[in-house]
């Protein structure tokens, strides 16, 4: 053994396994188990630099279905959630007009005027219909709908005259003469009159003497394509005065009735001033697309970065496991290196030997690790022989050669 061939092994020694890569199998090759396995599997993380593997496939699945789960649920959140209900403040000043639906309790009947002054009330008091604009007789039960707007004169509005004593009590509290109807989303009974037409419930306000502000909602509820129930109006009533004396100015009926009726005691007057803001509430479902293809397609997404990670540190571990693999092996060697490289060996005392016998002496009493070192010096002492036989030769050769010169 030449000592090329120690350093070829130590290098083969140091030289770090390769960490076996997937390849593609050849038509003769036989497929394994794993190999059909490979063909049903999607691995969203394969790429031309990287094939397909059981891991990144596993992992894929795993995604897939972490992701219909999130999706079943997602859905089953929407589908169950309550209606999503939003609500924007309006200015009443320049909107309009609102229909409000009066209807008379008073068996005597009622005196009703809705005057808007233009100055006071800009120019959306001309909505208003000239009939409501003037005095107008509504007898007991009789239902109209005047055009409700804001006005900023205080004497501007809806005003109703009624005698106080003769009501429908059935209908109103003692005093009230009139009610105002609103379209209210069905709550079932025992809060109010159980009816019930397609999705709405009309529930009545009642309307007393002195001064009372009104304040509209209007829904839209999107759920609904058409119908009474798409569209609802309310109104809301809060009671501010009891004063029940005919303000002068106020309604053009002062200037119809009787004198004899207007001094009456028992005639009273309900004065409805329009609120300065008005609610508009929208009602809708969630939208099911962007829930699928917005929030699922997020986790989705997630789930794909989070595999990555996974995948990437499943790499990392290899590569570290391989280095740690060499590095023991290159500890394990040194550990268990000839004793020739621990202590002074042969060669670092330069010990030269000269034959055999000498070679046999210096070879006893050394162990089995010692044996490649003494292969070594054989191998030197042999080339050393040869040499000094070649040089010998060489020598005698050109002794020979210098004294034919000479002779001649």
């Amino acid at each position: 053994m030449t000592r090329t061939s120690f350093q070829e092994e130590d290098l083969r020694k140091d030289t770090p396994k390769a960490i076996p890569i997937a390849r593609e199998k050849t038509e003769e090759e036989p497929l394994t188990k794993y190999d059909k396995l490979k063909k049903f599997l999607v691995d969203v993380y394969a790429v031309r630099e990287i094939p397909t593997t059981l891991v990144g496939g596993f992992i894929t699945l795993f995604v897939i279905l972490a992701t219909l789960a999130y999706l079943a649920v997602i859905l089953y959140q929407t589908l169950t959630a309550p209606l999503l209900q939003t609500a924007s403040l309006y200015w009443t000043i320049g909107a309009g007009p609102f229909p409000a639906q009066l209807v008379c309790t008073a068996y005597d009947g009622c005196y009703v005027s809705n005057l808007l002054s233009v100055e006071w009330a800009t120019g959306i008091a001309l909505s208003v219909e000239p009939a409501q604009r003037q005095c107008m007789f509504m007898s007991y039960g009789q239902t109209y709908t005047f055009n409700i707007t804001f006005s900023n004169s205080p004497l501007d509005g809806l005003q109703v005259i009624y005698n106080g004593t003769n009501v429908d009590t059935s209908k109103v509290p003692a005093g009230f003469g009139a009610l105002i109807n609103s379209q209210a989303n069905c709550f079932g009974e025992g809060l109010g009159p159980p009816e019930c037409v397609n999705g709405v419930q009309i529930v009545p306000s009642p309307v007393g003497p002195g001064f009372t502000l009104l304040t509209y909602v209007e829904t839209h509820n999107l759920t609904i394509s058409n119908g009474p129930a798409s569209l609802r109006r309310e109104w809301f009533l809060g009671k501010f005065s009891n004063e029940s004396v005919v303000v002068p100015g106020s309604t053009p009926c002062l200037s119809t009735l009787s004198q004899s009726l207007l001094t009456d005691l028992n005639m009273v007057q309900a004065r409805l001033r329009f609120n300065t803001f008005y609610t508009v509430q929208t009602v809708s479902k969630s939208n099911l697309f962007l829930v699928v293809f917005g929030s699922v397609g997020g986790a989705y997404s997630l789930f794909i970065q989070f595999g990555s990670v996974v995948i990437s540190l499943m790499s990392i571990w290899i590569v570290i496991s391989a280095k740690t693999q060499v590095i023991k092996e290159k500890v394990v060697r040194s550990l268990t290196l000839p004793l020739s490289m621990r202590r002074p060996s042969l060669r670092g005392n330069k010990v030269m030997v000269h034959d055999e016998s000498d070679l046999m002496e210096k070879g006893n009493g050394h162990d089995d690790a010692d044996k490649e070192e003494i292969e070594f010096q054989r191998y030197l002492s042999q080339t050393s022989k040869n040499t000094n036989q070649n040089s010998k030769e060489i020598a005698s050769t050109a002794a020979s050669t210098v004294g034919g010169i000479g002779v001649n």
